[in-house]
């Protein structure tokens, strides 16, 4: 592969997840900016293009690179940016893991890089997105194997569309509620943040018997609620684990320089 000479300047990180659109601004190979918005509409004007916080303030000629789990995202991107913005697709690029599967997500395996990098291997990576995931990475670079279950704001949000509640529970932030809560939001809050945690913390028991040295690394728009919640019902655990909002950004920067120059092509 061709290095691409932009790394240690100035470029665009897009991870467009499965609700939202992560970013993150790399200059001189450090992070300068990151955020997220949300996903980019059917009918955007250049004046709702221009209210995203990622889109207005580079100029077309600083390279986006692109890692999309929704095509729908990824054609729409296609097509709103200006004709000769280089784009760089990460979707081309075969991950540096072993035994990943076919269908195995690309934001799992590239937070996983990126978490690997910065932390070391063997790793247990839990990221609390939409639906959250752990991902089972051993000391060779190879995947061990994982699990998915619906992320906190999924499960809330089914809970309400699935019953006669009509306003969604905010999950996230603050401490946690009383296990036997006297209330509707306050009683969907224990059930679905116990649950969950209860279940990451058996997972993170069961793999540090298998790899006793492991990193542990929690990320994703969850990932600090997640954080303080182990610290609370786990505290022999949560010193271990490790919070790292940035690590699908350095998981995309490790593949930069393995990408094609394709400089302006949109296939």
């Amino acid at each position: 592969m061709a290095q691409l000479g932009f790394e240690s300047q100035s470029w665009l990180a897009i991870a467009q997840g499965n609700s939202r659109t992560h970013w993150a601004q790399f200059e001189s190979g450090a992070i300068a900016a990151r955020g997220h918005s949300r996903h980019l509409q059917a009918s955007e004007t250049p004046v709702s293009l221009a209210k995203l916080p990622w889109w207005s303030g580079l100029s077309p000629e600083v390279p986006r690179v692109v890692a999309s789990v929704v095509p729908e995202q990824w054609q729409r991107l296609q097509a709103y940016l200006p004709p000769k913005t280089p784009i760089y697709n990460l979707g081309t690029v075969s991950l540096p893991l072993g035994g990943v599967y076919r269908g195995f997500g690309l934001d799992r395996g590239l937070a996983a890089l990126g978490a690997g990098q910065r932390w070391g291997v063997p790793l247990l990576l839990i990221d609390g997105g939409t639906a959250l995931t752990l991902t089972g990475i051993d000391g060779e670079k190879s995947l061990v194997g994982g699990a998915i279950l619906p992320g906190l704001g999924l499960q809330s949000r089914a809970l309400v569309q699935g019953t006669a509640l009509s306003d969604e529970i905010d999950m996230t932030g603050g401490e946690l509620p009383p296990r036997w809560a006297l209330e509707t939001g306050e009683a969907i809050r224990s059930g679905i943040l116990y649950t969950l945690l209860a279940g990451v913390e058996q997972f993170i028991e069961q793999w540090q018997q298998r790899f006793p040295e492991s990193a542990i690394v929690l990320t994703g728009g969850d990932g600090a609620t997640l954080a303080a919640g182990l610290q609370a019902i786990a505290p022999q655990i949560a010193p271990k684990v490790v919070l790292d909002e940035e690590a699908l950004f350095w998981g995309m920067a490790a593949m930069v320089s393995q990408l094609e120059v394709t400089r302006g092509d949109r296939s």
